[in-house]
């Protein structure tokens, strides 16, 4: 039998479900940014006098409506280009979901248990998503998708202080405001928290903190938009084109189509070398073939190079042959104008299930969804490309969603980075929106440009500063030309990386040990539901 669910159960359901919507519109393709200031404000009100087994359910229902809403487009990519059937889809992201939700459930169960005295929730509240949301990006091999700090990514000026804590900082200014907002509507509603009295003191303390935090982010963004810009204006240049093939996911590794890929991209390339580019660069595996193996695509290719008389930077499967074996590589080279190999980077950050197999040994059921042959191996963390006039950090597809490549990379003396792509799996979907928004991010964070070359799109520039320059729509076959300023500053966050999450935990300690004073193991307690 279904175990009964209690009115009290949908109500719980409902409210935390409506907080995890929230979550979800404040990211592409709704872009209600704004929404995500006081999405949490449904979730905390669900959760006020509840059991913390309730606020578990609570925010597991949240976890799993928002994640189900942000990455719908999973099932495309496993059912259209993974040959899976559709059936078999909704499981597979349901148990991708279902163990995402399980942050989200944790962070409320939390609260709910630790924090009795209104005046703490925003000491704990913070911390404790920041430090979960860094858990999310390592743990597993990570997945640091959309985390609550990238749903500002339109917003230029507030995005600056990533350059010092990274997303994490918005992410922990954004949970304030919540508890904030949340404090001040149970004072104005005479609404306890947890049988607490919620005083004037209370609130005003806690929206007087989030708002003069709030004023110094943007405050530091004006002041930080006008310091980049006077860097901009005396650091050199690099001319770089970037090129959208546009090239059919289905057919892109059929041996009848490699040719014209080829062509089409020789075209496109053809065309933007009358802006006089340094530097050309063709998406992820935008050659679907072996360089130097495959001696008539490799000619034809070469012929395309010699042509434009540039530099490029080319997406190519690449392998090692070992003594009975070979390693495959997704691979970023650097040929010029000549076709000879000048600097190659192998991906580092595999896609799980894309690119190998995670204990391939106890399920061989599974396939890649890759069209080559064996499993990927990983290349050297922080490797850089050298050019004549920069030296450039590649990330490729999404390794740009982690933030501790790009800096490898500058530290590494990169001087501008790129992102070379693929989306054609998530075909006109939410996701190569999603996944746009968080390389602007990497902008900041580090003070470089960033050329973005993406088979469907979206290809363009964004600036040390983040803003979007030279984008090119989805599915159409374009070309995008900008001068770029190569800068060679480290930042804070670029020196010390996630020191800002990681000070999260012993505020988190200091939160927790303080919370209840000299009353820490007992508290007065309200009506339990």
């Amino acid at each position: 039998m279904l175990p009964k669910i209690s009115y009290a159960d949908l109500r719980i359901m409902f409210f935390s479900g409506l907080s995890g919507l929230f979550m979800s519109m404040s990211f592409p393709k709704a872009d209600l940014n704004w929404l995500s200031w006081f999405a949490f404000i449904p979730l905390f009100y669900v959760i006020n006098n509840i059991k913390p087994k309730k606020a578990f359910l609570a925010g597991l229902s949240f976890g799993l409506v928002h994640f189900l809403s942000l990455l719908y487009w999973i099932i495309t990519v496993l059912n259209i280009y993974g040959y899976i059937p559709f059936a078999l889809c909704l499981p597979i992201l349901g148990l991708l979901t279902l163990y995402l939700a399980l942050y989200p459930a944790f962070f409320s169960w939390f609260l709910l248990k630790f924090c009795k005295k209104p005046g703490f929730l925003i000491l704990l509240a913070p911390p404790l998503w920041v430090c979960l949301e860094l858990i999310r990006t390592y743990a597993f091999s990570g997945f640091p998708w959309e985390l609550l700090g990238y749903s500002q990514h339109n917003y230029i000026k507030i995005i600056q202080i990533a350059d010092i804590t990274g997303v994490y900082g918005l992410s922990f200014l954004i949970m304030l405001v919540n508890c904030s907002l949340f404090s001040l509507l149970l004072f104005l509603s005479k609404k306890p928290w947890q049988g607490h009295r919620v005083t004037p003191g209370i609130a005003l303390a806690h929206v007087a903190a989030a708002s003069v935090l709030f004023a110094l982010c943007l405050i530091y963004g004006d002041f930080r938009i006008k310091q980049i810009d006077q860097w901009v204006s005396k650091a050199p240049g690099l001319t770089v084109s970037v090129i959208q093939g546009n090239i059919d996911q289905s057919l892109k590794w059929t041996p009848a189509y490699q040719q014209q890929t080829i062509l089409k991209y020789n075209r496109l390339s053809s065309l933007a070398s009358a802006d006089s580019p340094d530097l050309v660069i063709w998406p992820e595996t935008a050659a679907p073939f072996y360089y130097g193996n495959d001696k008539a695509l490799t000619h034809l290719l070469m012929q395309g190079l010699s042509s434009t008389g540039r530099d490029f930077i080319i997406g190519f499967p690449s392998f090692v042959q070992k003594q009975n074996h070979f390693d495959f590589y997704n691979s970023a080279i650097l040929l010029d104008r000549d076709g000879a190999i000048k600097d190659t980077y192998s991906k580092v950050k595999l896609v799980p299930f894309g690119e190998y197999v995670p204990l391939q040994k106890y399920i061989p059921f599974i396939h890649k969804l890759t069209e080559q042959s064996g499993d990927f191996y990983s290349g050297q963390m922080g490797e850089t490309l050298d050019l004549d006039k920069a030296v450039a950090g590649v990330q490729i597809c999404f390794e740009v969603i982690f933030q501790n490549l790009s800096r490898a990379m500058v530290n590494n003396k990169a001087t501008f980075l790129i992102n070379i792509t693929n989306d054609a799996w998530f075909g006109k979907s939410s996701a190569p929106y999603q996944h746009f928004s968080m390389v602007k991010f990497r902008a900041v964070e580090n003070r470089r440009s960033v050329a973005r070359a993406a088979n469907t799109g979206i290809s363009g520039f964004i600036d040390p500063s983040g803003r979007e320059l030279s984008l090119t729509e989805l599915y159409t076959d374009a070309y995008v030309t900008q001068t770029i300023p190569l800068l060679d500053q480290l930042t804070v966050y670029t020196r010390f990386g996630d020191w800002f999450a990681f000070l999260c935990f012993p505020m988190l300690l200091f939160a927790f040990l303080a919370r209840d004073g000299n009353d820490r193991f007992t508290c007065e307690k309200g009506p339990v539901k």
